[in-house]
């Protein structure tokens, strides 16, 4: 693919990879979409406002499925009784800036969100500051991906450079995932053992 097609593909599908990304993946996407905003193609605006609406639906799946299916959760996982206990202590003295920092935390974008909506607190109350926590998180990644994209977007232009990058990049994808799953697949043997 050339520099052009791939330019040309990023105006075409760049909002909803946003809107997909944000719920999925997060950081990633908005940091790229935020340096195709930088080089003008995206409008860095709706790359906030995608972003934004995108986190807060999904983070209020999340609550709702806590909400509604929390308890057959607790059923099955007895061993998170006591961790939701210390949660809710915790949320009943921090609910603002732990909800906000939950965004940030990753591996807790899913779960934390869940068990807030187990706990006691209102639907409206969350969707407020978790929205408020989305913009945020928003603002900071897309700020970061487009100073990176102010500055590479340039050399990326140049004929070859997406491959010369590319490449290597994909390259040290493949091998660390390789080597997770052989680390993986060792641990589980030596627990079977």
């Amino acid at each position: 693919m050339t520099f052009p097609e791939l330019q040309h593909q990023i105006s075409a599908y760049g909002y909803y990879a946003v809107l997909v990304g944000a719920i999925v993946e997060g950081e990633t996407i908005l940091m790229l979409a935020a340096a195709a905003a930088a080089s003008g193609l995206l409008d860095i605006r709706l790359v906030l406002l995608c972003s934004t609406v995108s986190a807060t639906v999904g983070d209020n799946l999340y609550f709702w499925l806590g909400r509604l299916q929390g308890k057959l959760l607790l059923r099955w996982f007895p061993a998170l009784t006591p961790r939701m206990a210390r949660f809710n202590a915790l949320l009943d003295r921090w609910q603002t800036p732990l909800i906000v920092l939950l965004r940030f935390l990753y591996g807790l974008r899913t779960v934390g969100p869940m068990a807030v909506g187990m706990s006691h607190m209102s639907a409206l109350r969350f969707l407020l500051i978790d929205a408020f926590s989305a913009f945020l998180w928003t603002c900071v990644f897309s700020a970061l991906g487009y100073f990176l994209g102010k500055q590479l977007m340039p050399y990326f232009a140049q004929p070859g450079a997406l491959r010369a990058v590319l490449m290597p990049v994909l390259g040290a994808a493949l091998l660390v995932a390789v080597l997770v799953y052989v680390w993986r697949r060792a641990r589980r043997r030596a627990v079977i053992a």
